[in-house]
């Protein structure tokens, strides 16, 4: 995934519109096609949401975060049947480095550990 500055629309930068674009769109509609029969029936695919989309400053992030999104809900809703299983998970803001360099002095004690978040979020999937 590609995090650019966040920046008002009107400044976003041709070189971080690009790589976001590339990164968080163009690799995931390569991969997803390749990786689809090595998954096979009974595989899972993990996706995680940033719902950003539309909100002020985050104008290639939240552009291309949905635009995964959106292609996963696509793919999950096509593989009902055939699998491999797609599920989009929802984590809570958590201190990240991504997070702290979109919010730099937010207190991070109220943000969730990744370890605790990625235990929450697995637990509640029936793995494979």
């Amino acid at each position: 995934m590609h995090a650019g500055p966040l920046t008002p629309a009107s400044h976003i930068d041709g070189k971080d519109w690009a790589r976001s674009v590339d990164t968080n769109l163009r690799a995931l509609g390569h991969l997803v096609p390749y990786i689809t029969p090595l998954l096979g029936a009974d595989g899972l695919a993990l996706f995680f949401e940033d719902d950003h989309a539309g909100e002020k400053f985050y104008g290639h992030y939240g552009t291309t975060k949905a635009g995964q999104i959106a292609l996963a809900r696509s793919w999950a809703a096509e593989t009902v049947k055939t699998g491999p299983r797609v599920e989009i998970l929802s984590p809570q803001p958590m201190d990240t480095t991504v997070r702290m360099r979109f919010h730099p002095g937010e207190d991070k004690s109220v943000l969730a550990r990744p370890a605790d978040e990625a235990a929450r979020l697995l637990g509640g999937l029936d793995l494979p």
